[in-house]
């Protein structure tokens, strides 16, 4: 919870939609290789150059160290969390 205090399941997810006047259209879960594939590792290849980019700053590496972070804990975590997409349309005005 310290991480992502707005992590919850996908039901309770919808509940907040409908409650803020929306119905939902659709929901589903984003494949592991979304983010492994094709934001995780594309993201990894390209540290050292944004690094070298920022002269090895302190706030270069502790954007790094951060989404080292985000990664490694997607990584260890994937069989409990996944990412989800919602389609929803504005049911109140």
């Amino acid at each position: 919870m310290s991480e992502y205090p707005e992590v919850a399941t996908a039901s309770t997810k919808l509940a907040v939609l409908e409650a803020s006047g929306f119905s939902s259209l659709g929901y589903f879960p984003l494949p592991k290789s979304c983010w492994l594939d094709h934001c995780y590792q594309p993201m990894r290849s390209r540290f050292g150059a944004f690094q070298d980019c920022h002269g090895h700053s302190a706030a270069a590496n502790d954007i790094v160290d951060a989404e080292q972070h985000e990664i490694g804990s997607y990584e260890r975590f994937t069989v409990f969390v996944s990412y989800g997409f919602y389609i929803a349309t504005r049911t109140a005005v």
